[in-house]
Parts: structure tokens; C-alpha cells; sequence
């Protein structure tokens, strides 16, 4: 059973702009665009995700340190299952930012509960980075994500 999942994408945008995005909680609860104002804050640090397809989804925001690491848990098998933590670090390059995320802990969640969230995050991943990839470009063009 793997702990982790690891995924990576460069976005061709600021820093400060990718920052933004990256740093509010739960916007990679969607259903494959970014999902820009759907948390609303309940309590200091904890948040909670409205979603027509996956629910209410409660997300805690760990840390914040402005712009390069953002760290959230949230339980991705539903109510109850055990939280993963999700990090997402931001360094400039030459085209732009690398957004790296890394999300753990699923070692520790049921047998069940893995079975239907693992293989779902890696994919969730790789279009979540794309939606985020998405958002910063409709940022910079002026249009709505």
C-alpha cells in the first residue's frame, strides 16, 4: 500500500498569481475546473468545500507560508475515513512556477477506503494541476476560471 502521491506540473504564470490560486483552501474539490469561492470558512483554519457532485467536504488549512508551501488535510474517502495531507510547494523557473503537491497518509486509511480513493487522487491529480494551469492563464487573460 503506498503512502504518497506525488505530481508535478510548470505553469507559465507569476509567482504571486499561482500563490493565490494554490494557497485557497479545498479548490481542487471540483469537478475539473478550478473551483474559485466554493470554501467557506467555519471556524479559524477549518473550511468547508461545497460541491453540487461530491458534497460538503471539510478541509483544515496546517500551513500557509506565503508564496512557496501551502498544507491542507482533508479526508478524501468521505466522513470519517482517516485525513491525508496534501503540501504544495511553489518555486520560480524559467517558465514560469513548478508546482509540486505530494499527498500522504492514505497508508492509514481502510482497506476500502484506499481501494476508492488512491487510484482516483493520482488521476485527480494530474487534472487538478491542469485546472490549476487553467485558472492562471485565465487570470492573466482576464477571463474567469
Amino acid at each position: 500500500m503506498r503512502d504518497s502521491i506525488e505530481s508535478e506540473i510548470e505553469i507559465a504564470a507569476p509567482l504571486d498569481r499561482v500563490w493565490g490560486l494554490v494557497s485557497q483552501p479545498g479548490w481542487w474539490v471540483n469537478d475539473g475546473t478550478y473551483a474559485e469561492g466554493a470554501a467557506e470558512r467555519v471556524a479559524d483554519g477549518e473550511w468547508v468545500v461545497h460541491n453540487e457532485h461530491h458534497g460538503d467536504i471539510a478541509v483544515t488549512v496546517v500551513e500557509l507560508a506565503e508564496p512557496e508551501r501551502a498544507v491542507f488535510r482533508w479526508s478524501p474517502g468521505g466522513p470519517g475515513s482517516s485525513p491525508t495531507t496534501i503540501e504544495f510547494t511553489l518555486a520560480s523557473s524559467s517558465g514560469g512556477v513548478t508546482v509540486a503537491v505530494v499527498e500522504s497518509g492514505f497508508a492509514a486509511l481502510t482497506p476500502e477506503q484506499y481501494e476508492k480513493t488512491y487510484s482516483g487522487n493520482v488521476e485527480g491529480w494530474r487534472i487538478e494541476l491542469g485546472a490549476l494551469a487553467d485558472a492562471a492563464d485565465a487570470a492573466r487573460t482576464g477571463e474567469h476560471a
